[in-house]
């Protein structure tokens, strides 16, 4: 049979369909190359819609291979000849065809594109395409049913069957070691990066502080040379010795950030901010192009190595989400199972961004819970097991790597020996509250900025803007003792330090527990408190949303560590001069009566909570970093306070205002409105403008409209009105040009003989909703049924058809 290419040129002017013999139909003539056959277009009557009286020529040529006639010379001298020459010839097409396998496996795998797909640029999945959960599930079943049927499963005793199934396990058991392998690189990146600002390792300058000296990370380590041991080599004064470091400090941090802002801006924009934002709405059912490719993926790394280094407000956590689900898209491409199932590949994105907390944090329980919570739309039970293996594997992976050489996952990672008594209810209770309110101040403040100020006056700037930020927070951290000498996180797991305990972290500020002896400490301790919280919500403000990678988990952290650890030092010392009095009398028969590390774990919790809105799997996250059930309570009840009263400002968190800052299509963060399904339905155009098709046309009609209306998905199909289902429209040109143009069409299985049966592409059970149903309800049955499009009716006719993107509409 002869293999016909279809060539489809589309251009403004009257349609003509060149048509061409079906594939099984019958023979072509050998004596004719191209089948040219003229028609005029169709009259407008037989088109429906908007489209109506105007339409795109389409041309349409179908070339075959020559086909050797009887009379023609066979090259060759003889059979055997002949024979040889067909062998190499089915060789080299064998060789070029696997060639051509990988040069494409290649080229997708390394594309910036999220959807690679061996077809058409024009049927790529195009930026905010919706993605139908129904249909890619269908797909699914019936590419299932293609792979159980396949005979290679009796001649190798069904292990094409078996690895279509193990293919899921395979592919997130390899995100996790690779988001475990990346997560890696960034920390030991990191560690280095801040050493060299401070330091060099006179051994090897190649190596950070930890790896120089591992076992005196607490005391001075001879190997460790200090800029300011050089600088007093050199005969530096005091004074000059300060100022030349000051410099220092603030010129590297100033390079660093301006390094990783560039990166991001001429090679992967996209590469910017937490990447949050753009998972929830990827995994919502909505497509961005471009977001999750290898080039982004290796941008992202290396930039938020150099931004957390510079010491600017940020923290690696959410960044690590978009890292890991770039890994999963980059594994999508290597089976067509998760290439060219849209649904598919976002069960592996969600189990990404599980991989992508458990590394960031050392809680695999904790990122099964956040994709649940705060990243996934739709979450089955399949790939919630999934999820945990995955975070599992990639948690497994970084203690494999130890990347901060303590045997630890994360450098959060901290024990208690104190608990907490009752007394402390109520000032938990008012860090929930504190929480709350600095997490609405801050989304608010955040919001305000990257409106009126980045995008006004840094738009064009962002390498100026990193730089400037990078520069006024080194020059200000310099000089407060507790942060001049700590990067943030050690600053971070100095605040949670429990005073008196055997285990002491590395570069724990000393005085934090001097000014928990006595009165005089702590008046010297709380207005440094108080600075580092203020001034670190200012940094944390203007720092998310600049054209560098970067997360909010750490700078929410520090502001509610500082201000716990403030309430802890103050609620001790009170507890101590009052003991044995109400309601301090649990004090007299404990050691340590406040442990004011768990008031700054607790305020951590708060602020956090009341910035990102999360309860379960926050409260799992910290669970996990502590490892104590005794301190589940206060944790539970600090997260639920900071929620609500969050929630009094505004009930979305600071990944859905910047989603719909950024213009993203969010199902979740849609208010309701005072529409009705009749009203929204068409593009809002209403009954007049809409796109159907007959269920008795024929292959040119059907062309017709597809190529007049390119921008609809899916054709309701309708007998007198009444709606029968509908017919995707991807790929449907080249289907139809195998077909003559004068040929009935079938939409059923069980269609009359001699017609074009398309039924394999029809969805004769699409969902129908009343004209007049609110909008509220058709929100909800896009989110819980996961549609990309509903078939309005009304007594019975379709009247239109609303799509998700109609819900976005004003």
């Amino acid at each position: 049979m002869l293999r016909p290419l279809v060539h489809i040129r589309v251009c403004c002017s009257c349609l003509l369909w060149r048509s061409a013999e079906p594939l099984g139909g019958r023979q072509a003539d050998p004596e004719r190359q191209v089948s040219r056959l003229h028609l005029v277009p169709l009259p407008p009557s037989s088109l429906s819609g908007s489209g109506r009286g105007r339409c795109e020529s389409i041309f349409v040529e179908r070339m075959s291979s020559h086909s050797v006639s009887s009379e023609e010379p066979l090259i060759g001298s003889g059979e055997h000849e002949i024979e040889r020459d067909d062998v190499k010839m089915s060789v080299r097409r064998g060789l070029d065809s696997i060639r051509g396998y990988f040069n494409r496996s290649r080229m997708s795998f390394f594309s910036d594109d999220e959807s690679d797909e061996s077809e058409s640029p024009v049927q790529y999945a195009q930026d905010f395409a919706t993605v139908d959960w129904g249909t890619d599930f269908m797909n699914a079943r019936s590419s299932y049913k293609l792979v159980l049927q396949h005979p290679w499963n009796t001649i190798t005793l069904g292990i094409p069957l078996a690895w279509y199934k193990m293919q899921g396990w395979v592919f997130v058991a390899v995100i996790g070691v690779f988001a475990g392998l990346f997560a890696t690189i960034i920390d030991v990146s990191v560690d280095f990066f801040s050493s060299i600002r401070l330091g060099v390792c006179s051994t090897n300058p190649l190596i950070s502080h930890t790896l120089c000296c591992p076992e005196h990370s607490d005391s001075h380590c001879e190997h460790w040379v200090k800029w300011t041991d050089y600088m007093t080599q050199l005969g530096f004064s005091p004074r000059l010795r300060f100022f030349s470091m000051w410099g220092l400090y603030v010129g590297s941090a100033m390079l660093f950030a301006g390094l990783a802002a560039h990166y991001v801006a001429v090679f992967a924009p996209m590469a910017a901010g937490s990447g949050i934002p753009e998972v929830k709405t990827i995994l919502s059912g909505f497509v961005i192009k471009r977001f999750l490719g290898f080039r982004v993926l290796m941008i992202k790394t290396v930039g938020l190595a150099l931004a957390v280094s510079s010491g600017l407000m940020l923290g690696k956590e959410g960044p690590m989400v978009h890292v890991a689900s770039c890994i999963a898209n980059l594994m999508s491409r290597c089976s067509k199972k998760y290439r060219t199932n849209e649904s598919k590949k976002r069960e592996l994105i969600s189990c990404a961004a599980a991989a992508g907390v458990s590394v960031a944090f050392g809680a695999p329980t904790g990122g099964v819970l956040f994709s649940l919570e705060e990243a996934s739309t739709y979450f089955p039970h399949q790939t919630m097991w999934r999820s945990f293996f995955c975070a599992g594997v990639a948690s497994l992976t970084l203690l494999w790597a130890n990347p901060l050489y303590t045997g630890k996952l994360v450098l959060y990672e901290t024990k208690f020996h104190g608990t907490w008594s009752l007394f402390e209810v109520v000032p938990i209770i008012g860090l929930g509250v504190a929480g709350g309110l600095i997490g609405a101040a801050y989304i608010n403040a955040n919001v305000w900025w990257t409106k009126n100020v980045r995008r006004r006056f840094f738009a064009r700037h962002k390498e100026l803007d990193a730089i400037l930020i990078a520069a006024v927070i080194a020059l200000v951290t310099f000089v407060i003792p507790l942060t001049s000498e700590a990067s943030v996180s050690h600053y971070l797991v100095g605040t949670f330090y429990e005073c008196g305990s055997t285990a002491s972290p590395s570069s724990v500020p000393s005085a934090l527990c001097a000014a928990e002896s006595s009165w005089r400490g702590m008046a010297v301790m709380v207005p440094q408190l108080l600075l580092i919280a203020g001034l670190h919500f200012v940094f944390a403000v203007v720092t998310f949303g600049a054209g560098v990678p970067a997360g909010l988990f750490v700078p929410s952290l520090v502001i509610g560590a500082s201000l716990g650890r403030l309430e802890g030092l103050i609620l001790g010392r009170v507890a101590e001069s009052f003991d044995g009095f109400f309601p301090f009398t649990e004090c007299s028969t404990q050691s340590i009566c406040v442990t004011t590390g768990i008031h700054a774990l607790l305020g951590a919790t708060a602020v956090l909570a009341g910035v990102t809105r999360m309860t379960v799997s926050l409260v799992v996250i910290i669970m996990e970093l502590t490892g104590s059930l005794d301190l589940i309570l206060p944790i539970i009840l600090v997260a639920i306070v900071a929620k609500w009263v969050g929630d009094i400002f505004g009930k979305d968190s600071i990944y859905e205002r910047h989603i719909e800052l950024n213009g993203f299509p969010f199902l979740s963060g849609v208010d309701d409105k005072h529409f009705k399904a009749n009203e929204m339905m068409n593009g809002g155009r209403g009954a007049g403008a809409l796109v159907s098709i007959e269920s008795d046309c024929k292959v040119q009609q059907l062309a017709e409209m597809t190529v007049a209306h390119p921008d609809i998905r899916a054709l309701p199909i309708v007998s007198n009105g009444s709606p029968l289902g509908i017919i995707l429209t991807r790929g449907l040109l080249d289907r139809l040009a195998l077909y003559e143009n004068d040929a009935a069409i079938s939409f059923a299985k069980d269609g009359p003989p001699g017609t074009v049966d398309l039924s394999d592409i029809v969805q004769s059970a699409a969902l129908q909703i009343a004209a007049d149903v609110p909008f509220a309800r058709v929100k909800r049955v896009f989110e819980s049924l996961g549609a990309a499009r509903l078939l309005v009716v009304k007594q019975g006719k379709l009247i239109g058809v609303v799509t998700r993107k109609d819900l976005f509409r004003e």
